[in-house]
């Protein structure tokens, strides 16, 4: 049974559908506004700041590689915060796991000889699948959740997590180029300008660096992560698991190696988890779920 959760055709939880139920927008969605309004100000006050060389110094073919960056920025945020990060849609769950209830017997998918529970969502009445997460902001299961992207607003699953990783890039490119023009000003214009040209350009530059800093290194730990087929809420998981175990008792201890072995157990090797993580096309349900006999089975426990 293919598990396409590429259409919505109703309101989920707290979120909304929008083009005809191809994506979602959630509660948070005026962050976007907020981040494109950054954008839209870094790039007009650049060309303020750089307008009196844009001829004579070449500044003119610059700003318009900027705006071009910008505007695929602005694209690569609209598609990651619309885009259906992979809600689990409640029917399709329910009838995957049987029917089963909160009174039922717990489900349990064998992953690698590894019992991994599919834990019951009581927002959602729902088994949801492993590596799936509730998010209690948008009120929706996501199928392989990372996290709740607090910069443009929406969950960050895996339908949405090539963009989210194209955002970033964007984002890091769009600020170097802007401390790219910044320090062609400041080495060839700053002395001869405007002391509001200087003031501004200094503010840009500083939020700028900031952006470079927060994008490069999230780009970074993401890239990380993805190569391990690890998601950041997995991430976050084990380190907190790490942090409970550090008072030594056996059974702390004994709950952190297992939390070792279940975040290695998805990892197939770094070329195979990258096409895993940027080709959401190819995922279906979780094999337990689809067809039982393919190397993975469900089984229920009491």
């Amino acid at each position: 049974m293919e598990y396409n959760q590429r259409l919505i055709t109703a309101p989920l939880g707290n979120c909304r559908a929008i083009c005809g139920g191809s994506g979602v927008v959630s509660p948070d969605v005026s962050r976007l506004s907020v981040a494109v309004g950054t954008i839209l100000v870094a790039v007009t006050a650049v060309a303020f700041i750089t307008a009196t060389g844009a001829i004579d110094r070449g500044y003119g073919a610059r700003i318009g590689g900027l705006c071009l960056v910008a505007a695929v920025t602005l694209i690569a945020m609209f598609i990651q915060t619309c885009a259906n990060p992979g809600i689990i849609r409640k029917e399709r769950a329910a009838a995957a796991a049987g029917g089963a209830s909160p009174f039922s017997p717990a489900i349990i998918q064998v992953v690698k000889g590894y019992n991994v529970p599919m834990r019951f969502c009581n927002e959602c009445g729902i088994y949801r699948p492993p590596r799936s997460s509730h998010c209690p902001l948008c009120g929706n299961c996501v199928d392989r959740f990372s996290h709740h992207c607090s910069m443009v607003g929406g969950c960050v699953g895996q339908n949405n997590y090539r963009w989210f990783l194209l955002t970033l890039l964007c984002v890091l490119v769009l600020a170097g180029t802007v401390l790219g023009l910044l320090g062609h000003f400041f080495y060839y214009s700053f002395a001869g300008t405007t002391v509001v040209r200087r003031l501004l350009a200094v503010l840009i530059t500083v939020l700028a660096g900031s952006m470079v800093l927060f994008a490069g290194s999230t780009l970074v730990i993401h890239v990380q992560l993805m190569s391990r087929n690890v998601t950041a809420k997995e991430w976050s998981d084990f380190r907190r698991q790490q942090n409970t175990s550090s008072g030594g008792r056996w059974g702390d201890r004994a709950r952190a190696d297992e939390a070792t072995e279940l975040l290695q157990l998805y990892d197939e090797g770094c070329v195979v988890n990258v096409k895993e993580a940027l080709r959401p096309s190819a995922h279906t349900l979780p094999k337990a779920l689809a067809s039982l006999g393919s190397g993975d089975e469900l089984i229920a426990v009491r």
